[in-house]
């Protein structure tokens, strides 16, 4: 495509359509019918998706080292992924691999994405992770998982990634553009080239089916894969057959008939023989994947909110009492978005719950272990839970991992007395006091409908700034609320901070004004202005007789 612009042809990259020593031809729908010539191995490697090798020379400054990063986006459909003993989540631009038994221990994959991601996928085999970006250059970076390098960039999306999956072997990975973009292509792992491509609705998940079957059940080599999509109001489910020797894509809508649902994640069983489909209802929808048709519905009473995740135990998890009439074994996870977790075994007759877990938030990411005895958990709360899957009992025994804020963050603060604790506001009004030692929450505090703008820690108080402009003090340890100064600034609180003998307080607010306050009457002191805009932030000196203020009217001052 050096000289053509074909569909699919990216913005950057000019990689050409290929499988392996195979040229390819594009699907039907495309609009040139040229024949693609194998390239030479100079050609390839001159427009190959590998990334080339770049040395920034650091200018000046000195060069930190990331400690730990705490945080994970639990508004990512399967935002996370457990694989030999480590959680895989997407944090911010970067890719965090971190043991859930020792916090200290994290590896990241950095330097792939501008702006935050938006999907992430892992490979069967484990050996490789997909990451898909936003904004101006929304990649899709392969990496090795190993290594922890980049083995391919991926660019020829425009607006954004919504969905990405692995082929059960590996040798495949599908990319989807979001509605702006609406571009499905298909990778070959070996070799960085396009299989296919073309243009469908926004597609939200992508799932892998292994092989497609015959009239007689029997594997062929076309790959088989399935797709949520959303066109207008409707959210449907279609089948697709890949035909990697000539980058053909057939694809067919499964039917529901008179039944009318918004499907949002999907699953295929172990055998390949049928398709689970979680809807917004709160069901599960079971079609038959030889006729693409609805075969039935696996009613859920706890799951008032819809099915927000799914996936299938590997076989080595199911017990022969969950065996269907086909033989092969019929176990299914679901997470809800009231914060249940499900685990739906065949009895013969129809699906029931026989395990459940309630989780502090809507299920978004379930990854179970090769071994099926381990579930991991991610909510939209920020939250992953580790989960026994071996537990006999009705209810699973949950344990929280790690946890983190769901919204915007405004403010940062440590203890002045000592670095073993730090605080943060976020822009839901919640506040959390986290431990450095093992970076697990000590206490969480909810303040709603309201901003929390600004804080300062203490070992005996957490004085917290909102909107609302009250200045609000809590313990903490437990998180009780001790008392408040209503009305301290009219417009919202913008920086706050405490003597260090605990004798006055000084808030700035957003019209340029800086008030002191006794802790003991709560009552105000004195009255400063002099900035003409917000105050940003607010110092004290150790002796407490001076404080320094800055301003967005790009001036700082120095108070008596």
């Amino acid at each position: 495509r050096n000289n053509t612009r074909q569909p699919g042809s990216g913005r950057r990259s000019a990689v050409l359509s290929r499988a392996g020593d195979l040229a390819v031809q594009r699907p039907s729908s495309s609009q040139f019918k040229t024949d693609i010539i194998a390239p030479s191995l100079a050609t390839q490697q001159r427009h190959s998706a590998r990334p080339k090798m770049e040395q920034k020379a650091m200018k000046g400054g000195v060069k930190m080292e990331l400690e730990h990063a705490i945080g994970y986006d639990g508004h990512i459909c399967s935002g996370l992924h457990y694989h030999k003993g480590v959680n895989i989540l997407a944090a911010g631009g970067n890719v965090n691999i971190s043991d859930p038994l020792d916090p200290h221990k994290q590896k990241f994959l950095r330097g792939g994405h501008e702006n935050s991601i938006t999907v992430l996928a892992l490979s069967r085999p484990g050996d490789m992770i997909a990451s898909g970006g936003e904004g101006r250059t929304p990649d899709v970076i392969v990496w090795d998982f190993s290594k922890g390098n980049i083995l391919y960039r991926l660019q020829e999306h425009e607006h954004g990634i919504s969905a990405l999956g692995f082929s059960d072997d590996g040798r495949f990975l599908g990319t989807c553009g979001n509605g702006l973009d609406k571009k499905l292509f298909i990778w070959d792992m070996k070799t960085g080239m396009i299989v296919a491509s073309t243009v469908f609705d926004e597609i939200l998940m992508l799932v892998w089916g292994g092989r497609v079957r015959d009239k007689k059940r029997r594997p062929t080599s076309k790959f088989l894969f399935g797709t949520v999509s959303r066109g207008g109001k409707q959210q449907k489910v279609t089948l697709w057959a890949l035909d990697p020797k000539t980058g053909k894509l057939e694809s067919m809508t499964c039917t529901c008939g008179s039944h009318v649902r918004k499907f949002t994640c999907i699953d295929f069983s172990n055998d390949g023989e049928w398709l689970y489909a979680g809807t917004t209802s709160g069901d599960v929808a079971v079609f038959q994947v030889k006729r693409a048709v609805l075969y039935t519905f696996i009613g859920l009473h706890t799951l008032t909110g819809g099915v927000t995740a799914i996936a299938v135990p590997p076989p080595p998890a199911c017990s022969s009492s969950s065996r269907g009439d086909d033989g092969e074994f019929q176990e299914v996870c679901v997470g809800g978005a009231t914060g249940i977790l499900a685990h739906l075994s065949y009895d013969g007759k129809s699906y029931k719950a026989d395990k459940r877990a309630r989780l502090d938030g809507a299920v978004s990411s379930v990854s179970i272990s090769s071994d099926g005895k381990e579930i991991m958990c991610g909510t939209a709360a920020g939250s992953v839970w580790h989960i026994d899957a071996t537990t006999a009992s009705a209810n699973y025994q949950a344990k929280i991992v790690t946890q983190s804020h769901c919204s915007g963050i405004n403010a940062v603060t440590f203890s002045r007395e000592s670095s073993e604790r730090f605080c943060t506001a976020t822009k839901t009004g919640e506040i959390i006091v986290w431990s450095m030692n093992n970076y697990r929450v000590l206490c969480r505090i909810a303040v709603p409908n309201v901003q929390a703008t600004c804080a300062t820690l203490s070992e005996d108080v957490v004085l917290v700034g909102f909107s609302d402009g009250i200045i609000r003090a809590f313990d903490p340890e437990t998180g009780e609320r001790l008392w408040k100064i209503p009305n301290a600034h009219k417009d919202g609180v913008s920086s706050i901070e405490l003597a260090s003998n605990h004798k006055f307080i000084v808030s700035g607010g957003k019209n340029g004004e800086l008030r002191v306050w006794d802790v003991r009457t709560k009552a105000m002191v004195c009255h400063l202005k002099e900035h003409t805009q917000k105050v940003n932030k607010l110092k004290l000196y150790d002796s407490n007789k001076f404080v320094l203020s800055c301003s967005r009217d790009k001036s700082f001052l120095c108070w008596d």
